[in-house]
């Protein structure tokens, strides 16, 4: 058990090989730990990232309009609140419920607004 690690199937999340062994292994456990490291990274990355551009890889008149931007007072709120309602267990349970009956008579398209 060195340094190795494992990438958490369909997270990207790196994990040392030992903690493998430590995954729940029912569906609904597994999601929700999947979910939990998931949302551990997220909160560790740095946010600015989304907003970089290299810019010598555009052309040079597009470069030269590049204004470089960072996360909002908004973004930011609306990050938190979606962080928020993705953890209830209840509205999520909620959502699928009222999807699944819509779904018998609405498109998704036009379940989701």
């Amino acid at each position: 058990m060195g340094g190795e690690t494992v990438t958490v199937q369909g997270t990207g999340v790196c994990l040392p090989n030992y903690t493998i062994m430590l995954r729940p292994r029912g569906t609904l456990a597994r999601a929700l730990y999947n979910k939990y490291k998931s949302d551990e990274h997220l909160l560790t990355l740095d946010r600015n990232e989304w907003y970089r551009v290299e810019t010598s890889r555009l052309k040079p008149e597009y470069a030269r309009l590049y204004l470089p931007m960072s996360p909002d007072e908004e973004t930011d709120a609306f990050i938190e609140t979606s962080t928020r309602i993705s953890n209830s267990i209840i509205t999520q349970i909620y959502h699928s419920l009222v999807k699944f009956f819509l779904s018998w008579f609405m498109t998704p398209t036009s379940i989701n607004g």
